[in-house]
């Protein structure tokens, strides 16, 4: 039988393997042109207009962002339009008439101040805020319309639109006649009304002080001083104390007096409003008592203008 052998290879020659790829053969030549290819190629693709890329993710971010942030930008708006409708304010105050005391005496009706303030409020454009309200002229045209308001007081409310305007009312003390009118003075001694407009019921209260100094008195002007007021309501309430009444009470034009008739008496009695009202009411008891005693009646007067002394004619 023949044998075959296989023939060794030649040394400094290597066998090819079939499924081995064939290796490139390096050229310069090629090389240069794949790269001038791939240049210009890359190019093309800068200078040509590239579609514009449309970011699905960012709006798909803002459209989930307010779908979830709805809510509250409408509780958010809702408080805004409700804290600016609580900072309006209306024009229909609600009035408060506070009583210094039980017996005090209102001498309007409520009606009357709540359309007068309303009125007031109602000037001014400025006045429909909180913030641009001005109280103290509020305040300073409410007591000119009203002289018989002793305070007042405008009161803006935290969430209410309506202001609260409280006011107290000075007390009548006395009813001056002027120039044949009578006015009602309070313990200023500013006439707050004319007497007119005050209740008989009140009006038969007060004393009725006649003047003869030629005062110029009008409604909302201070007429007599403070201490002129008091002194003659305590002379007055002293002597109704000791049951001795008084037929009149005059202002004459001698400067600081007061002069009372003494009901059923012939004479009238000389005040100073200088002095002290229980001490010259004091003096004046002393020596009406001493003059009964020896039966002696004045036929002008008592005068107690010098406190401790009486002179009488």
């Amino acid at each position: 039988m023949i044998k075959f052998r296989r023939a060794k290879p030649t040394p400094g020659r290597q066998e090819r393997n079939p499924g081995q790829p064939k290796k490139p053969v390096f050229s310069y030549n090629t090389n240069q042109t794949i790269r001038a290819s791939s240049q210009s190629r890359e190019d093309n693709d800068q200078s040509r207009p590239r579609p514009a890329k449309t970011s699905s993710k960012a709006g798909s971010f803002w459209e989930n962002n307010w779908v979830r942030n709805f809510p509250s930008l409408v509780a958010l708006a809702a408080v805004t339009v409700s804290v600016l409708y609580c900072l309006g304010l209306t024009t229909n105050p609600k009035v408060v008439v506070s009583a210094n005391s039980p017996q005090a005496i209102v001498l309007r009706d409520k009606v009357d101040y709540e359309v007068g303030a309303q009125k007031i409020l109602s000037q001014s454009l400025l006045s429909r805020t909180k913030f641009t309200v001005n109280a103290g002229g509020f305040e300073k045209a409410f007591r000119a319309e009203f002289p018989e308001v002793d305070q007042v007081s405008l009161t803006l409310p935290l969430v209410s639109r309506r202001p609260i305007v409280t006011l107290s009312i000075a007390q009548p003390q006395l009813i001056l006649t002027a120039n044949s009118q009578a006015y009602v003075l309070d313990k200023r001694g500013t006439v707050i009304m004319p007497a007119k407009e005050l209740s008989s019921t009140v009006r038969a209260t007060l004393p009725v002080v006649n003047d003869q100094s030629g005062l110029e008195v009008a409604t909302g002007k201070t007429v007599l001083p403070t201490e002129d007021i008091q002194f003659i309501t305590e002379v007055v309430a002293q002597l109704k104390a000791k049951q001795i009444g008084i037929e009149s009470i005059t202002l004459p034009k001698v400067a600081q007096q007061v002069d009372i008739k003494i009901a059923g008496q012939p004479y009238y009695v000389k005040f100073s409003v200088n002095s002290q009202a229980r001490e010259a009411v004091g003096t004046f008891l002393a020596t009406k008592k001493k003059l009964e005693e020896t039966k002696v009646t004045p036929s002008q007067y008592i005068d107690v203008r010098i406190p401790g002394r009486a002179y009488y004619l």
